[in-house]
């Protein structure tokens, strides 16, 4: 954290960004291809200090909705903030809960979100999805 006195001095980014979503996962439960739409909204901010240390944060709100290709629904509704010590660009990590929307088993995939020079969200792609029942 930034102690107060430095805090008044920082330089402080703010960069808004909206991107559309579209990216497929199995579902690890019963191994049903699930394309994944939606979009994610949210901005990243550099914290630029007088001493020369830069703080990268992210706030990522993410509205998605999937269908299996067995016919089941799901959704994706989260919000999620991170960040780092050091400047854009910025790779990260979010484990992501989709949440059926019937009988089958819910499951958790890990967003990689990548944020590039300019503080615009790149890519998202799905990764490591394991069934949580």
């Amino acid at each position: 954290l930034i102690a107060g006195p430095v805090a008044a001095q920082a330089e402080t980014e703010h960069v808004p960004f909206s991107s559309n979503i579209s990216s497929s996962v199995v579902n690890p439960c019963n191994g049903e291809l699930v394309l994944i739409t939606g979009v994610a909204t949210g901005f990243t901010q550099e914290v630029h200090t007088p001493s020369g240390r830069t703080f990268t944060k992210f706030h990522l709100v993410e509205n998605s909705t999937g269908e299996g290709s067995e016919g089941n629904q799901y959704v994706i509704h989260q919000t999620f903030n991170g960040g780092e010590v050091g400047t854009l660009p910025l790779t990260a990590t979010v484990p992501t809960l989709v949440i059926s929307q019937g009988s089958t088993d819910n499951f958790v995939v890990h967003l990689v979100v990548h944020f590039n020079v300019d503080g615009q969200l790149e890519f998202i792609k799905f990764g490591d999805p394991q069934c949580r029942g």
